[in-house]
Parts: C-alpha cells; sequence; structure tokens
C-alpha cells in the first residue's frame, strides 16, 4: 500500500528534498505540490522542479485542491500558509504534518487549538508510521519539537 503525500513548499529546499525521498520510496506517492500564490516554479512539474525528472506532479497554490483525507501534507512552508493549510486539512480530515517555524504566540495558540481537532480523528497510522523513520524522530534525550523551534528563535539573535 503507497501513502500519498502532498508537499507544501514544493520548490523550497526541504519541499525539493522531500520530492526527492518520496521518489525513492516505493511506499509513497506524491500526490500533491504547493507553492506560494505568484511564485515561478507553479505550473511545473515538481519532480523537475526537485532535480529527480518528470513525476507527472503539477506546482499548484491551491493546497484546498489537493488535500484529500487520503493524503498526508508535508508543510515545510511559513507561519500564515501553514495555518491556513492546517485550517483545510481539519476541515478535510487529511493528516498534515508541519515543519515550518516562526510562529507568534497567537499563531502558535492556533495551531494547537487546530492540532487538538486533528487529534481526534486518526491519521491512518501516520505517526507511527513515520516513527519508523529516524529522520521524523526526536532524538533519545533531544529536545522536543517545541524546544527546537525555541531555539531556532534563538539562533537568530547570533551573528551568522
Amino acid at each position: 500500500m503507497t501513502t500519498p503525500l502532498v508537499v507544501c513548499g514544493a520548490a523550497g529546499r526541504m519541499g525539493r528534498t522531500l520530492i526527492g525521498l518520496i521518489q525513492q520510496t516505493a511506499e509513497a506517492q506524491l500526490a500533491g505540490a504547493v507553492e506560494a500564490p505568484g511564485h515561478p516554479a507553479l505550473g511545473k512539474d515538481a519532480g523537475e522542479v526537485a532535480g529527480v525528472g518528470t513525476v507527472g506532479v503539477r506546482l499548484t497554490d491551491d493546497f484546498a485542491a489537493v488535500a484529500q483525507s487520503g493524503a498526508a501534507a508535508l508543510d515545510f512552508t511559513n507561519a500564515p500558509a501553514a495555518l491556513e493549510h492546517l485550517r483545510i486539512a481539519v476541515e478535510r480530515q487529511s493528516p498534515v504534518v508541519i515543519g515550518s517555524t516562526g510562529f507568534t504566540p497567537p499563531q502558535q495558540a492556533e495551531l494547537d487549538r487546530l492540532a487538538k481537532l486533528s487529534e481526534r480523528r486518526p491519521a491512518g497510522g501516520l505517526r507511527e508510521e513515520m516513527s519508523r523513520y529516524p529522520e521524523f524522530r526526536d532524538p533519545l534525550g533531544g529536545p522536543s519539537r517545541r524546544g527546537r523551534i525555541d531555539l531556532a528563535a534563538q539562533g537568530r539573535r547570533f551573528p551568522r
């Protein structure tokens, strides 16, 4: 059984990486690729944008058009876009994994509220399935997701 996945932020560094990994994984299928309105890659093949060849999925700016209850979204966009995607995902009963950062306190509160709504619905074992992959597990004794976000925010204060 293959898991259909929608990549949000598909033309970004993480999005391109995810598309490449999905193409290498027999159990996963790219079901959609989303980018910001006005992005120059819109309409292009997601695989070509990611450098893995043609995959037959065109980049769109319409998450609602590709969000479906059987597909999981992997969101690496920005805080406002991720919140909008989560609102749609909750409405569609579609699981979503958010890797975006930079949420303001009010955005974080809304994210937490929406996440609780989505937890009431089964995600088809997505959490358990993703925990099999070390890239998606918190390291033993490592910082939690919220802790990583806090560390990232602290890091912005240091010169690069």
